[in-house]
């Protein structure tokens, strides 16, 4: 009789034993952030592990607006056991590592991957949104990690400007300071050919004091063109 329950209960231990090897393991958590293009433009998303429970597999899949163009996928090198894509890039796209074989959790932090988007010629303006929808992930004991989908906007601008750049050359600089400056101080001229679109970055529809800020930090590199206001909302 004790011969039977010991045998019993040795049977429940491992089970719970194995139950445990399989159950959640940890939650991590992956971010990204949106950009900001014209239609042609090519822009290139970073997908960061910003929390990493420890991991041995980690898939997901990508999903994007029909106004982009997936180009390519390229891997850090951060996780081990990148699992080369699918050659048909169409959304949904799968996404995977697999270091099946390793005893060790990867617990390595930052850009895992960079997902390389054109935008198509024929794009309307407006917001198109990438999302990162998290589908499985496990630990070197076999447990299942969670982790939250993201989601990242891509604003598509006028072909004809880009907020923030006054004098349409295609770039940030010291002239643009100048020009929004000039406006606040209603000391612009009609010939300088100013684009009173791209000046107003905090989207309030007028130009104040608030956009010459915002201006100054854009030439001086102190934000990217995706933190002004106008491209967040």
């Amino acid at each position: 009789m004790k011969k039977g329950l010991v045998c019993i209960v040795c049977t429940f231990l491992l089970f719970s034993s194995c139950m445990i090897s399989v159950s959640a393991s940890g939650s991590g958590q992956l971010s990204v952030y949106g950009r900001t293009g014209r239609p042609g433009d090519t822009v290139s998303i970073a997908v960061n592990l910003n929390r990493n429970p420890g991991l041995i597999t980690m898939k997901f899949s990508v999903s994007y607006d029909s106004d982009l163009e997936l180009l390519n996928v390229s891997d850090s090198g951060r996780l081990k056991g990148w699992t080369t894509p699918s050659p048909e890039i169409k959304s949904p796209y799968i996404i995977r590592w697999a270091d099946s074989l390793s005893k060790t959790n990867n617990v390595s932090t930052g850009r895992i991957v960079t997902l390389n988007f054109k935008i198509k010629n024929d794009a309307l303006t407006g917001n198109k949104t990438v999302t990162i929808h998290f589908e499985e992930s496990r630990d070197a004991n076999g447990g299942k990690n969670e982790f939250s989908d993201v989601s990242a906007t891509v604003t598509v601008t006028d072909k004809s400007y880009l907020f923030g750049d006054l004098n349409n050359d295609g770039k940030y600089t010291a002239a643009d300071s100048m020009f929004i400056r000039l406006i606040v101080a209603e000391m612009d001229k009609p010939e300088q050919n100013i684009n009173y679109t791209a000046a107003d970055v905090n989207g309030d529809g007028k130009c104040t004091a608030a956009d010459v800020m915002y201006i100054r930090r854009l030439v001086a590199e102190l934000i990217s063109p995706e933190e002004l206001p106008v491209n967040m909302q």
